[in-house]
């Protein structure tokens, strides 16, 4: 276990989110600013904030918003972010259309690498944790006028720590950024292992456009 003293991913995450509250705004409003034809602000009746809505109703009525290990409503409103921002919500979608196809995203995504693990399978920690490192998803939120991989091969961060690697020669560490993100935030534990890990928590990925912060990092 972490000592009082050693900081752990997810409280750094949460220093990053304080610090980054006014990017993270910006990130959002300027997405909505890309749905009017005008690019001025969006009215409280548009088809983004009556998916938010429901969304948060939704969440509200399952006990999953706003408590321990829950969604808030930045979170469900940066995931509709991401689905605008690779245009897997359009412009011309009614809310119901985006709600569906957030549902949709939101339960088709192996989140924790677990989606082909079954009960009774006999792997030991390391090789179980590779497996779910392999099979888990991480995104990021494209940078405006690009996309995703785009963003990525871009991002300062992530070529900082290529060449952090490549240059000082960190024996079995992650090769890129993405990687390093799912293996902090993967643990060897399963609900189909007798394991128990005594490290923090898995957590789903979804880093802002400098890979900075994970915004769904207090989730698991």
């Amino acid at each position: 276990p972490a000592s009082e003293d050693e900081s752990t991913p997810h409280y750094t995450n949460a220093l990053a989110e304080d610090i980054h509250l006014v990017s993270t705004t910006h990130l959002i409003s300027s997405t909505l600013a890309t749905l009017t034809t005008t690019g001025s602000n969006v009215t409280p009746t548009s088809s983004f904030h009556e998916t938010l809505l429901l969304l948060k109703v939704w969440a509200l009525q399952r006990g999953f918003l706003r408590g321990h290990d829950t969604f808030t409503t930045t979170t469900l409103a940066l995931v509709l972010v991401y689905l605008y921002r690779t245009k897997a919500i359009g412009r011309r979608m009614g809310s119901i259309q985006a709600f569906t196809t957030f549902m949709k995203f939101w339960s088709e995504v192996d989140w924790l690498g677990e989606s082909t693990l079954t009960s009774g399978n006999n792997m030991n920690a390391a090789k179980l944790l590779a497996h779910k490192m392999d099979k888990k998803a991480a995104f990021v939120i494209p940078e405006e006028g690009r996309n995703e991989s785009q963003t990525i091969s871009h991002c300062e961060q992530s070529r900082l720590y290529a060449k952090d690697v490549r240059d000082n020669g960190h024996s079995g560490a992650p090769k890129t950024l993405l990687d390093c993100y799912k293996a902090h935030y993967t643990t060897f534990s399963s609900p189909f292992s007798s394991i128990a890990s005594q490290s923090h928590h898995d957590s789903p990925i979804l880093l802002d456009p400098t890979m900075t912060i994970n915004y769904l990092a207090r989730l698991s």
